[in-house]
């Protein structure tokens, strides 16, 4: 798979997953599953992650925002991930929001989660999960400067 394919699909899941992980609390806490305090901290926890991938993804589509009809392939567009890259990539990726998704559904139900083990169960996702996600955007989306 090219380079500029897979970093698309890699940006496109990131970004609705983080609208659908807040839209998904923000259901919860409607529904009086989470108090107001409650959603906003999960939602304070869960989306600066997000955030921090999301900017080096919007950084890297925004260095170059033209394309010149002239422009021959672009080296993202010219180079190839190896199999076992993309194949990580799309096992990481979803069970990190897979992961999420489960664990704020957690707390809603009838003897579920206190508010307390959710709040460790999101650190210890995030802490597990963002080592892998960070190795894979740092070297998808690193500048092309920095040795890619």
């Amino acid at each position: 798979m090219s380079e500029s394919k897979l970093k698309k699909q890699i940006l496109l899941f990131m970004f609705f997953a983080k609208i659908i992980a807040a839209l998904f609390l923000i259901f919860h806490w409607q529904t009086g599953g989470y108090s107001t305090s409650e959603m906003l901290t999960s939602i304070t926890l869960i989306l600066p992650l997000f955030t921090l991938y999301l900017s080096a993804m919007f950084k890297d589509v925004f260095k170059a925002p033209y394309k010149d009809k002239t422009e021959t392939l672009t080296i993202s567009e010219k180079r190839k991930v190896k199999g076992f890259i993309v194949g990580i990539t799309y096992m990481v990726f979803p069970l990190y929001f897979l992961a999420i998704i489960y664990v704020i559904s957690l707390k809603p139900q009838p003897g579920g989660f206190s508010f307390l083990n959710l709040q460790m169960s999101i650190a210890a996702i995030e802490s597990f999960f963002g080592i892998y996600i960070g190795q894979i955007v740092n070297a998808l989306f690193r500048n092309e400067k920095e040795g890619k």
